[in-house]
């Protein structure tokens, strides 16, 4: 039996219309994008296990914090 995926992953890349992706972690996912395209921008967001909305920024495959 196959299980369910975890999370559904919300992805837009710069310049391109969102996807909706399902995975298990963000961690596998950004490993995923990068791999293709290791100069990969966007964002990714989803809904952590804590029911809260997670938003990520990549830039250059690396994700960057912004200092609010």
């Amino acid at each position: 039996m196959k299980e369910k995926m975890k999370y559904t992953f919300k992805i837009r890349e710069e310049g391109k219309e969102d996807i909706e992706k399902e995975g298990m972690s963000f961690k596998r996912i950004l490993k995923s994008l990068v791999e293709l395209n290791p100069k990969w921008t966007g964002w990714i967001a989803y809904k952590n296990k804590k029911d809260r909305y997670v938003k990520h920024n990549i830039l250059k495959g690396k994700k960057v914090c912004e200092v609010l």
